[in-house]
Order: C-alpha cells, then structure tokens, then sequence
C-alpha cells in the first residue's frame, strides 16, 4: 500500500486517489476463512498465494475458490467507496457553487 500511495502522488486528483487506495485497501485486506489441519482468518490475497505454491494445477484452483468467496464482500466495500467517492464530489461541487459570488 506504501508503494502504491508514493506512485500516487503523481496524480492531481485527490478523489481518484482516494478511490485507488481504498480499492487496494480492499483488496488486501479483505479476509477469508482458511481451513484444513488449523483454521484461521487471513487475507483472501495471501489465502490465494500460498494455495498457488502448493501447485499450479490444485493451487490455483484453490486459490480461485477463495477468491470467488470473498467477491461479494469485496464488491460491497468497492459499492460503499464508490459511493464515499461520489458523496465527497457532490459535496465538493455543492461548496464551490456557494462560495461563487452572485452576480445580479
């Protein structure tokens, strides 16, 4: 996430910064239920890495599995950034309409 915020600052646009960030956020932090001989709640991310080293053919379908169990929470916290995103833009364009000055 650090780095990805440091390639971000080349952007102007502090909203889709925002935006970025908290889809990696996402992302990364979105956990999932591991189970086998101990189970435990980790990141999907990291679920889904460590289930490919165990092999690509039994890995990746493991790690696919995961990551389809947490679309649905992960598509709802996108659903609620995005509408933060569009929230603070309407709200930033409703200031700048009323601190314009009223010509008569």
């Amino acid at each position: 996430m650090f780095s990805l915020w440091q390639l971000l600052r080349l952007l102007k646009s502090k909203n889709v910064k925002r935006f970025l960030i908290s889809i990696l956020a996402i992302g990364i932090f979105t956990p999932t239920w591991q189970s086998g001989e101990e189970s435990f709640i980790a990141p999907a991310i990291l679920v889904g890495a460590f289930d490919f080293l165990d092999g690509l053919d039994r890995g990746l379908a493991a790690g696919l599995n995961e990551a389809l169990k947490s679309l649905l929470p992960m598509a709802l916290l996108i659903f609620i950034s995005t509408g933060i995103f569009i929230g603070l833009k309407i709200i930033q364009t409703q200031k700048e309409k009323s601190d314009q000055p009223k010509s008569e």
